[in-house]
């Protein structure tokens, strides 16, 4: 027959073992775990006799190292959640920044071939604002000059 040590000694096991999503929800969040303790403990404490070595100790190491772990897990998991979208919306932003700084030279280039429109390419490049590029672009359609495009663009 099976000894209750036995039982509270195993190894401990990774939240992915628990098949059922009530399990894998109570050991997710650190409130629901310290609960489960809460209850656990007076069961363990008021049933043993503490003269031999204790058993709720290696259980509860056991539990904080699946804890831990669980909690490096998701935080790691969460980062590159967090980066990977981050990554992505930087990288729509640069490539429309890039498009509209293009798009309004090849407009002006068009528009006006005798000017120097190269002259203006790092004064896009300097612009952050997505908004101020698309309007520049716009004002690279309707302008005059190219030396009207220039006071736009020093505004």
């Amino acid at each position: 027959m099976r000894s209750n040590t036995d039982t509270y000694r195993r190894e401990a096991l990774s939240i992915a073992h628990f098949p059922d999503r009530s399990t894998r929800w109570l050991f997710q969040f650190r409130e629901n775990v310290e609960g489960l303790i809460a209850i656990l403990t007076p069961y363990f404490t008021a049933s043993k006799d503490y003269s031999s070595e204790t058993e709720v100790e290696p259980m509860a190491q056991s539990m904080a190292e699946v804890l831990i772990e669980r909690g490096i897990e998701r935080g790691i998991e969460r980062g590159i959640e967090r980066g990977i979208e981050q990554g992505i919306e930087q990288g729509i932003e640069q490539g429309a920044r890039q498009t509209s700084i293009e798009s309004t030279l090849a407009i002006l280039n068009e528009r006006f071939p005798t000017d120097d429109v190269t002259a203006v390419r790092s004064v896009l490049e300097a612009i952050g604002d997505l908004d101020r590029l698309k309007h520049l672009n716009l004002q690279a359609s309707i302008v005059s000059s190219f030396r009207a495009f220039q006071e736009h663009l020093d505004a």
